[in-house]
């Protein structure tokens, strides 16, 4: 770390990232599914890779994740979004819909993370029984992460 003569702390490596969804994306039913591709609005070290949706922790630490969604719901069934590390599910959420009342939903996962250096965090999408339900494209859906420490 480099203290600087104003008191503010640097280190040489913060990595951070923002990307929204590029595209539209369809479920497959009953499937967990990387959502992906994104749209970069900033990544400091490219390690987060927006064409298959995963990024690489550069360090070891402790890194914060989010991922929101805005998905248009056309029938019943649940769905989940979650957040993988090294593959595996680390946080999730299951959301149920009522067709003749919801058509949006908008649902947000976060989550703090201990990695190492290489280990991979990804934004995960499971809808238990419509193929016709998808996510909004654009800045309706985004994810984002840095390290906190």
């Amino acid at each position: 770390m480099k203290l600087h003569s104003s008191g503010y702390v640097t280190t040489p490596l913060q990595p951070s990232f923002c990307a929204y969804k590029n595209g539209n994306f369809t479920f497959t039913s009953n499937s967990n599914t990387v959502i992906k591709p994104w749209t970069e609005h900033h990544d400091t070290h490219s390690d987060f890779n927006p064409t298959s949706g995963i990024f690489t922790a550069p360090v070891a630490g402790k890194y914060f994740f989010y991922v929101t969604v805005m998905q248009q719901r056309q029938g019943n069934g649940d769905f989940q979004l979650k957040i993988y590390k090294n593959g595996a599910l680390y946080v999730s959420s299951n959301d149920m819909n009522d067709p003749a009342t919801t058509t949006f939903q908008q649902t947000t996962v976060n989550a703090v993370m201990s990695l190492a250096a290489n280990d991979t965090a990804s934004f995960v999408t499971r809808n238990s029984t419509d193929t016709s339900s998808f996510l909004y494209n654009g800045h309706y859906t985004h994810c984002g992460g840095y390290l906190i420490g």
